[in-house]
């Protein structure tokens, strides 16, 4: 049996790993950014400003909407919180238009909000683990 003391992973690995995470960042906050614009452009088509017409759900469902925009929006200041305000406002939008509705699916594009939160939310889980393997590494 040889010496086998820093043969660990190479350094270039994990060079790599911060690079993979990184574009991931980078790549929600395009996608996000453009989801925003939609986001407010649809609000912006809809007969929203009429107030006459609103009723309790949809005053739910909008607060729910607004709340996706800003988690959304989160991921610029604060990525931390990002995930979990995205996954609690889609929960929040789902329940709200199964109880008011009756509506129990609203379509494939509506899973992508609560999916990208989770993946937020594990991608700093990922992020915080690699930094502390790698400054215990740096610490031996």
């Amino acid at each position: 049996m040889g010496n086998t003391q820093g043969k660990g992973r190479s350094k270039n690995s994990d060079k790599y790993l911060n690079y993979f995470i990184l574009s991931f960042w980078y790549l929600f906050r395009i996608l996000f950014l453009l989801l925003i614009v939609f986001m407010v452009l649809f609000l912006w088509t809809e007969d929203f400003y009429d107030y006459t017409q609103w009723d309790l759900p949809l005053g739910l469902q909008l607060f729910g909407f607004l709340g996706l925009m800003v988690g959304m929006t989160f991921l610029f200041l604060k990525p931390k919180y990002s995930g979990w305000i995205i996954v609690i406002s889609s929960l929040f939008f789902w329940l709200v238009t199964a109880i008011f509705r009756n509506k129990f699916w609203l379509g494939w594009f509506y899973l992508f909000f609560p999916l990208s939160g989770i993946l937020l939310i594990i991608l700093f889980k990922i992020q915080q683990l690699n930094t502390i393997l790698s400054a215990k590494r740096k610490a031996k």
